[in-house]
């Protein structure tokens, strides 16, 4: 009796001997794989992010007050952070950077197990707890901007490196 070859999405990924048909089929099969777990890591990061917003993760639910009076003027948004979200959560294209995505905030589960959140795609476990202190919810399209354009003031755009290919043109 013959061994069945072994397809994925009715592409045949392995031969009769279970040796790959090709470096395509390889690629093909690792990321199948990948795309389990990245599914199962964006489940605990809404989880997460909802536990987070209702202060379940809060120690004693305890609510701290500060008044913080900040100075604003009426800017245009910075040109290179337009980009940077038409990179992190569009296609890379102008205008392209979208907030939600099927009605839900833009997650993404990184390899290094943080999640970053946003049109901006701003870092949970790097930037969760200044934005807690500056009064923004990361999960709201106007604080998820303010966040990115106070790490921009402050650190420059050394946080979306990984995606500097794209951005800057």
């Amino acid at each position: 009796m013959k061994t069945p070859r072994i397809t994925y999405m009715g592409k045949e990924v392995r031969d009769l001997q279970g040796r790959y048909t090709s470096f395509k089929a390889k690629v093909r099969h690792f990321f199948s794989r990948l795309w389990f777990f990245t599914k199962v890591g964006v489940v605990v990061a809404l989880i997460a992010v909802i536990a987070y917003s209702y202060g379940v993760a809060d120690k004693g639910n305890t609510v701290y007050a500060q008044n913080i009076i900040v100075a604003t003027t009426t800017q245009q948004e910075a040109p290179v952070l337009q980009r940077i979200a038409d990179c992190e959560s569009g296609s890379g294209k102008p205008g392209s950077g979208t907030h939600y995505k099927n009605g839900q905030v833009v997650l993404k589960a990184n390899t290094n197990g943080t999640i970053d959140i946003g049109k901006y795609q701003v870092n949970l476990t790097y930037w969760g707890k200044k934005a807690s202190e500056l009064g923004y919810d990361l999960t709201k399209e106007d604080d998820n901007y303010k966040m990115a354009k106070w790490i921009y003031e402050n650190k420059g755009t050394s946080d979306w490196s990984a995606s500097q290919h794209c951005w800057y043109r």
